[in-house]
């Protein structure tokens, strides 16, 4: 059963970075035509400068004018060709996590199990296997990272700075930019994890798991974004952004600064853990509801 279950999260990582991929090569190529036709023009400036507009575009050209590393996966990941990501992701999250324990739940074998060994020795290493098979995604987002600084991108924020908030707080520091990016993603992943046992626990149909986890996932953002986000905005002055979502996981567009990248899914985390404590806490329940199923 583990064994395929393995399986299933390698092919669903495969097909992830095979996507992220396709949208690198379309992001690349996109920079590469804008850029072709910069260059078009500064050429015909520079053999017709009594145009008006020519001195300008020759002021202002440069011909090292290439996107940094931050920019390009900012773009990539939020354009409109690549924002279904975010939400496949959800998706991914709640077959890879809940895949064994549905096939166990649904044979009842999982009665037998806890009649063996201890019941809370049980939810933790079923919950740490479950974690586990979620953050298998993560290696596909770590290759793309490597495949944008491995492909001459400018390491200064010479972009992103001017259009993305959060980056007046990097201090120029790329990796420490990824490191937290990665940090924030793996909390993301893990409350989309507790989620998806938590609708498990009363239901052992993965195609509804997946559909649920995914309609819990939107009303989450509607409830942070026009509770929190303005409310708190309000509150607390801007500490908190009032277009607080978490729509674009995979980027950062749902902060303003370090403090919001972190806690937000921080406090999602430890929230989704709690409830998930508490829907598992009783063994004998826990056992009752199985047999109904």
């Amino acid at each position: 059963m583990y064994k395929k279950n393995i399986l299933i999260n390698i092919i669903l990582s495969f097909i992830f970075l095979i996507s992220l991929l396709i949208s690198f090569n379309n992001t690349k190529n996109n920079f590469e035509q804008e850029r072709n036709n910069s260059q078009r023009t500064y050429n015909y400036c520079l053999e017709n400068k009594d145009k008006d507009f020519c001195q300008k575009i020759i002021d202002n050209y440069n011909k090292n004018d290439i996107p940094d590393a931050v920019t390009f996966y900012q773009i990539m990941i939020t354009n409109q060709k690549s924002n279904w990501l975010n939400y496949t992701l959800i998706i991914i999250i709640s077959i890879t996590s809940t895949y064994t324990l549905c096939k166990m739940f649904k044979s009842q074998n999982v009665i037998n199990i806890i009649n063996r060994e201890n019941y809370n020795k049980f939810k933790i290493k079923n919950l740490l296997k479950s974690y586990l098979s979620s953050l298998v995604i993560i290696i596909p987002i770590i290759i793309i990272w490597i495949i944008i600084l491995k492909n001459t991108f400018n390491q200064n924020y010479n972009y992103a700075v001017n259009y993305f908030p959060i980056f007046w707080h990097v201090k120029y520091n790329i990796y420490f930019y990824i490191l937290i990016s990665i940090m924030s993603i793996i909390l993301f992943l893990l409350t989309f994890t507790n989620i998806s046992l938590i609708i498990l626990r009363k239901n052992q149909n993965i195609a509804l798991i997946a559909i649920e986890s995914f309609l819990i996932f939107i009303a989450i953002d509607i409830i942070i974004e026009v509770l929190f986000g303005w409310l708190l905005s309000n509150i607390l002055f801007n500490v908190f952004n009032s277009n607080l979502n978490i729509v674009n996981i995979l980027s950062l567009g749902y902060a303003n600064n370090f403090k919001e990248m972190i806690m937000l899914p921080m406090i999602l985390y430890v929230i989704t853990l709690i409830i998930l404590i508490f829907k598992y806490i009783n063994k004998e329940k826990f056992i009752i509801d199985i047999e109904k199923n």
